[in-house]
């Protein structure tokens, strides 16, 4: 296939509209049969094509000699079909959340019963991580162990932290890490608050995060397995727990910082 015609069926056009469109470009304005001829498509097809590309903004006709010529417009106005198509895009995005919101109203909670969800694997991971980024969210909340978490998920998910600040989610994090503090964990511009705690006084190998009414639990050893809980209560249980340690932690951090201050 013609490389020129592939990269106007990539910007939206069908291979016959690229073809006919290419075609009048080089020929300039000529009958629809010329135009049919030089595109290798047959008369018929070729007039619903031209109509097509008139509605685009591609190709225009006018009368000359009493014959109507067919003309194609300004390659540059393949960038207004691009605009338009990612105004289509932006409106299916928000369709989209729309939709997945309604459809979530009138789930069936089967009375007071938690939605329960295994995952296993990286991909499995990140399920989860996908979740984070819930636009209905005001916060995620961790308790992980920061080595474990990073020798199973390499590449971190750049893409979930940037779709986290440019939805205003904050994110608090309590870790461990066998090598102690990370630099750089508590990011203003990430919006992220972060408290190391002992890997030898909290030994565990896996992750709690808490998002919303949804609850995930992990763990990293061997193959990461996961769950993910969805129920109201119990995540507003879990949130509390969250929020106690966060509380106790935080003053053990104020406090060993006033120790080494006195010292």
């Amino acid at each position: 296939m013609n490389l020129l015609i592939q990269k106007l069926q990539d910007l939206g056009l069908s291979e016959k509209e690229a073809a006919v469109y290419v075609a009048s470009l080089e020929l300039g304005p000529q009958p629809v049969q010329d135009i049919a001829e030089r595109a290798k498509v047959n008369r018929a097809t070729t007039y619903v094509v031209i109509e097509a590309l008139i509605k685009m903004g591609l190709m225009s006709s006018f009368e000359k000699d009493k014959k109507t010529l067919f003309v194609a417009e300004d390659p540059h106005n393949l960038s207004r079909l691009v605009e338009k198509q990612k105004a289509l895009l932006e409106k299916r995005a928000r369709d989209v959340e729309d939709t997945i919101s309604e459809l979530e109203g009138r789930a069936s909670t089967a009375g007071e019963r938690p939605t329960v969800r295994y995952v296993e694997g990286t991909q499995g991971l990140n399920t989860i991580l996908d979740y984070f980024v819930r636009p209905k969210y005001k916060e995620v909340a961790s308790f992980t162990r920061l080595d474990s978490m990073r020798r199973v998920s390499p590449d971190a998910r750049p893409d979930i932290i940037k779709a986290r600040i440019e939805k205003k989610i904050k994110a608090r994090l309590i870790y461990s890490n066998p090598e102690g503090p990370v630099q750089g964990m508590d990011n203003n511009d990430e919006d992220r608050e972060s408290i190391h705690i002992s890997d030898k006084e909290f030994d565990f190998d896996g992750d709690i995060t808490l998002f919303g009414d949804k609850v995930s639990i992990c763990s990293f050893k061997g193959n990461p397995v996961g769950i993910i809980i969805e129920h109201p209560e119990i995540a507003k249980v879990m949130w509390a727990l969250f929020n106690l340690a966060w509380k106790e932690t935080s003053k053990d951090v104020g406090d060993r910082q006033r120790e080494i201050h006195m010292k």
